[in-house]
């Protein structure tokens, strides 16, 4: 059974934009903590509770300066992905700095801290796991930022980041379920464009073909309806894996999404399961669609898709 804890601020209205925008004081939030009879679903309710109460409204100061300042986080204490950081921690940080971005390379939570993260437009969690923003002044920070109007980025085990605190799980739309065991944790697969014409996809084959390690979630990211979907995994490409393939993974005709895009509160948040294997990260496509990714959660709001 999964415990959440809400690091949400209830009742409170917030007017997105400019550095200056923060929480209610600790001893005015709502906590939502959750004793252990309470269910993912149970989370959720009071999420889409508290985001009613959260008044996020448009601003020209949301309009980030170019190039984008983006602070890439790459701590683990969960899951360990050795090949993907060794790969993807060089080729992700170049790709877009190759078109004009300021990155920073952080493998520890100090940025969250105070006013740390306020420079940056965009925060990616990148491949993180585990404990990244587990301490109460971690959190506020994050929340400020969101609060603030920036852009927020996971890939792969974003899901399976601070799975104990109920704003994280909202700010990815989903949590970490699992994958394949054994023959079947990577494995070629397919996937689908649900926009042709959106620009985080048109530049993508439809079908798309690769290996990677195929996530499920603890629900389908479908009952989320918050969520803009991306990428659907066409799950008849997993046929000859699903005997090792967990049963809780094969969603059917309800869908399969891989990667989506949200407003969450103030912030623009774009999130892939993809990218597991450091062989990833010298893939063309792939490392554009992130870099897209990452221009659209910074990109002005009259530039969204």
């Amino acid at each position: 059974m999964l415990v959440l804890a809400a690091g949400v601020v209830a009742g409170v209205d917030i007017a997105c934009g400019g550095g200056d925008a923060s929480t209610a004081p600790a001893e005015q939030q709502d906590t939502g903590a959750l004793d252990a009879t309470g269910s993912i679903d149970d989370a959720a309710d009071a999420a889409d509770a508290a985001d009613a109460a959260l008044t996020c409204q448009p601003s020209d100061v949301l309009t980030p300066q170019r190039p984008l300042e983006v602070l890439f986080v790459t701590k683990e204490t969960l899951f360990h992905h050795d090949d993907a950081h060794d790969a993807g921690d060089v080729a992700v940080p170049a790709y877009l700095r190759a078109r004009g971005h300021h990155v920073t390379v952080s493998g520890d939570s100090s940025y969250f801290d105070g006013d740390k993260l306020m420079p940056f437009d965009v925060v990616m969690f990148f491949v993180t796991s585990g404990n990244v923003v587990s301490e109460p002044n971690q959190q506020d920070a994050l929340v400020r930022f969101v609060h603030a109007g920036k852009g927020v980025v996971g890939t792969h085990t974003a899901t399976a980041t601070d799975n104990d605190w109920l704003f994280m799980y909202g700010l990815m739309g989903a949590t970490f379920g699992g994958h394949g065991a054994g023959d079947a944790q990577i494995t070629p697969g397919r996937m689908r464009i649900v926009d042709a014409a959106n620009p985080l996809t048109s530049f993508l084959p439809d079908p798309w073909e690769r290996t990677d390690e195929w996530y499920f979630y603890d629900r389908n990211p479908v009952l989320n309806p918050k969520l803009r979907f991306l990428l659907l995994l066409d799950e008849t490409s997993l046929e000859p894996y699903r005997p090792d393939y967990p049963d809780v993974g094969i969603y059917g005709d309800a869908g399969h999404p891989l990667a989506w895009t949200q407003d969450y509160e103030c912030a623009r948040v774009f999130y892939t399961a993809l990218g597991h294997t450091g062989e990833a990260y010298s893939e063309e496509s792939f490392l554009h669609s992130l870099a897209a990714g990452v221009e659209w959660a910074g990109a002005p709001s009259s530039a969204r898709p």
